[in-house]
């Protein structure tokens, strides 16, 4: 009785153990599978800047590991061809679909504004020199502030006045000659737009690029005018308004 159940328990632990072989061998060919089969990927032939639909000249296929192939890439050139890149994708690099811009009916400036996911913000076209823009300097993707620098009526004459009208502005684009631009176009609201058209009107447009993490309230200041630029930077005191005074100074360490 004992040898009955003794060669029980070997048959069954036999059992086990081809099973366990078998289950090991099938994982261990899929795992195979997937390193060594290859499958059709789309990648960018040359490197594709943002915003700019996609074209047949852009794209290559290539086999790659099975393994490597995650969901959003595409095997066919066709089902790529059209879309807007929202981001540059580097050369030899698979394209999916995460790199795709929102689609819709419109012009690339529409899908830009778009991406914003800000149904306030307006595409903008404002006018400025290479100077004001830093020699060509800015690029689509920067964030600026927006500095109305106008002449207005003060006390019945006119009189110079500067005010930051719009605080990390993202640009669009660039308009004209990137390297000597004539304008940027940048996401305002409504509101933005209006007062920078009127800066514009009034006198002209400065643009000061943010840093990565902008410190915005350094941002809200207050006009800029005759008066305020005299009190704040020459009169120490009322005997001697010929005096520089640093009290106001900020000094950047």
């Amino acid at each position: 009785m004992n040898l009955f159940k003794k060669q029980s328990t070997s048959t069954y632990l036999l059992i086990l153990t081809i099973l366990a072989a078998l289950s090991a061998g099938f994982l261990g060919v899929q795992t195979m599978k997937k390193y060594t089969n290859a499958l059709p990927v789309v990648v960018a032939k040359t490197e594709i800047p943002p915003y700019t639909p996609i074209t047949q000249e852009m794209l290559t296929v290539e086999n790659r590991p099975e393994i490597t192939v995650k969901k959003g890439m595409f095997a066919n050139p066709q089902a790529v061809i059209g879309k807007v890149a929202k981001t540059s994708i580097p050369e030899g690099f698979p394209v999916s679909s995460a790199f795709f811009a929102i689609e819709g009916p419109g012009s690339l400036v529409t899908t830009k504004i778009s991406e914003f996911k800000d149904p306030r913000l307006r595409g903008t076209p404002v006018r400025v020199d290479a100077i004001n823009s830093l020699n060509g300097m800015i690029v689509p993707g920067d964030r600026v502030d927006v500095i109305g620098s106008m002449k207005l009526p003060i006390g019945g004459i006119q009189q110079p006045v500067s005010q930051i009208i719009g605080i990390c502005i993202p640009v669009i684009s660039i308009i004209g000659d990137p390297a000597n631009p004539s304008g940027v176009s940048l996401a305002l609201t409504p509101q933005q737009a209006q007062d920078a058209a009127f800066a514009e009107t009034a006198g002209q447009i400065k643009l000061i690029v943010n840093p990565y993490q902008p410190d915005i309230n350094a941002a809200k200041t207050t006009p800029t005018t005759p008066e305020s630029f005299v009190n704040k930077y020459l009169l120490s005191s009322p005997n001697n308004p010929n005096n520089l005074s640093t009290e106001n100074t900020e000094v950047i360490p």
